[in-house]
């Protein structure tokens, strides 16, 4: 909407979930004919009784992302467009190669019982969404998803899900991304892997650096220094199905007393995705998954 120019919701009509929003620049249209009947857009939005009641809105959007090929190419691989322009033959190669490497495709039926299989979906859509979330100003920003370094898809990468340093804000943040039905475990397991990381294998991401790329650019040749006196940040990114309710998962994570002690050591941004149904979920994404295999493996 900041890009369109705009920046006002004049209104807002509850029971039929739009928001219309009134073009007040045409300066950067094609058509500079907006007029006083031709000066309107509306947006869609979904109430939850909807999604609740068609959960495949919601579920195609997430296979939508997670096997998109500039976003796999940008998450999943080294591939660096400030460098190298590959032909699309190559692209596609390198698309697909990294689709096999985090186990979104198999020559074989993909198992959606893998518990690998749920942490690298979590984590892939939570390095998209969460560097979208905090790239809307001028800072820059860089990325380091944890997902490049998988070589086999039944076995994690270990180490943080995810970084993201802030080098102007002296601000680094270390992402955990869980899914689980149950929210409670989810956050839960979550803690338990940031102390695990941040307390025992005391990681120095130091000679990590060259993994970073810009959120913006995408650039991953550029020299990074990590400071000494950075601040560090929490990021959970938690995937459950048992509730959705704003009430009810404000009142979950306000009684863990895990996250309690955490927060007191450190700042958290919790980034809570109700997904409905995992089962149902993981089924709509095998038949993606399968898709995208019959393309690869069927010649």
């Amino acid at each position: 909407l900041y890009d369109l120019g705009l920046v006002k919701t004049n209104t807002y009509e509850k029971h039929i979930y739009y928001k219309e929003n009134t073009l007040t620049c045409n300066d950067h249209f094609i058509s500079k004919n907006i007029g006083e009947l031709l000066n309107k857009i509306k947006l869609r939005y979904f109430c939850w009784e909807e999604i609740i009641s068609s959960k495949v809105t919601l579920f195609q959007k997430l296979n939508d992302i997670l096997f998109d090929q500039t976003i796999v190419l940008d998450i999943a691989s080294s591939y660096n467009p400030s460098i190298h322009k590959y032909e699309e033959r190559l692209l596609k190669k390198k698309y697909y190669s990294a689709l096999q490497s985090i186990g979104f495709i198999s020559k074989h039926e993909l198992d959606t019982d893998l518990s690998v299989l749920h942490g690298d979906i979590g984590e892939f859509l939570m390095h998209h969404l969460v560097s979208n979330y905090i790239s809307d100003n001028n800072s820059v920003k860089y990325l380091y998803p944890k997902l490049v370094l998988k070589s086999n898809p039944k076995m994690p990468a270990y180490g943080n899900d995810g970084t993201i340093y802030v080098p102007s804000k002296k601000e680094i943040f270390y992402l955990e991304a869980k899914f689980y039905t149950n929210l409670t475990k989810a956050i839960n397991k979550a803690v338990d892997s940031l102390k695990e990381h941040n307390e025992v294998t005391q990681e120095n991401i130091d000679h990590k650096t060259e993994l970073f790329r810009n959120i913006k650019t995408k650039s991953n040749d550029e020299i990074i220094e990590i400071t000494d006196d950075v601040n560090e940040k929490l990021v959970l990114f938690l995937i459950c199905d048992n509730i959705f309710k704003e009430e009810d998962v404000l009142k979950c994570l306000k009684k863990n007393n895990g996250l309690i002690e955490l927060k007191k050591s450190f700042e958290v941004i919790i980034f809570v995705l109700p997904i409905l149904s995992k089962s149902e979920f993981l089924e709509s994404f095998k038949k993606q998954s399968i898709l995208r295999g019959n393309q690869y493996y069927v010649q």
